[in-house]
């Protein structure tokens, strides 16, 4: 299953590339269904800043993503960082835990 979303609501007011900048944050997240064993997930993303464009499909997503900027986002990325120090990155072992 492929879920493809995004991170917060975009002001749709903004309609230049310019204004997609920390507006328009796509992600995706992908479940590999599999007999008699958990599922196999991931979740990826450009990072949480998003970037300069309303094309979802414009920049690559990654399972590691680069620090979040701007005031709101790095208070969001301290919280986080409380219960773990790889708050930027989503491993994928539970892909290879079974045949």
């Amino acid at each position: 299953m492929l879920r493809l979303s995004l991170a917060k609501n975009p002001d749709t007011s903004k309609t230049t590339a310019a204004g997609a900048q920390d507006n328009f944050t796509p992600g995706l997240g992908i479940k590999l269904l599999r007999d008699d064993v958990d599922s196999a997930n991931t979740v990826a993303m450009y990072g949480v800043n998003g970037f300069d464009s309303w094309n979802f499909f414009e920049r690559d997503a990654s399972n590691h993503i680069g620090a979040a900027s701007g005031a709101a986002l790095t208070a969001v990325a301290a919280k986080f960082k409380t219960a773990t120090d790889y708050i930027q990155t989503v491993g994928l072992s539970g892909w290879a835990d079974h045949d």
